[in-house]
């Protein structure tokens, strides 16, 4: 995986109002323990009101609007890199408690735990000896 945003094609926004405006895939690292999986997606610029998650059919959607710096009077004759909106798409399985995700954000890292379901928990079964 490169260290730099995916920029995600038309056809993938969906019909995105802001057609001449990027949108970028955040780069996004998978944890998992016993009882939760963890997400971490680096989404600059975007903060708490910016970011909007949905679940719909299965499908966990991480979208943010980020406003690019703004100099009045002033037109960039150069930019180092984009600025543009978010999208990243998630297929959730079975094995996920969809009411018990929980996010958060802190300098443009958004932080998702989603808890396993009890039913996919591990599950230890003792062996009882017959005599």
């Amino acid at each position: 995986m490169s260290d730099n945003a995916t920029l995600v094609t038309r056809e993938e926004r969906n019909g995105n109002a802001a057609a001449n405006r990027p949108t970028y895939r955040p780069q996004v690292d998978v944890y998992e323990t016993e009882d939760r999986y963890f997400l971490v997606a680096d989404v600059p610029g975007a903060g708490e009101s910016d970011i909007d998650l949905t679940i719909e059919k299965d499908v966990l959607t991480l979208s943010a609007k980020v406003a690019g710096p703004q100099f009045e009077g002033l037109e960039p004759s150069w930019r180092g890199y984009g600025v543009g909106d978010w999208r990243r798409s998630f297929r959730l399985s079975e094995a996920v408690d969809r009411e018990g995700i929980d996010a958060t954000v802190k300098d443009g890292v958004l932080r998702l735990a989603l808890p396993k379901a009890k039913e996919s928990l591990r599950k230890s079964i003792p062996v009882k000896r017959l005599d």
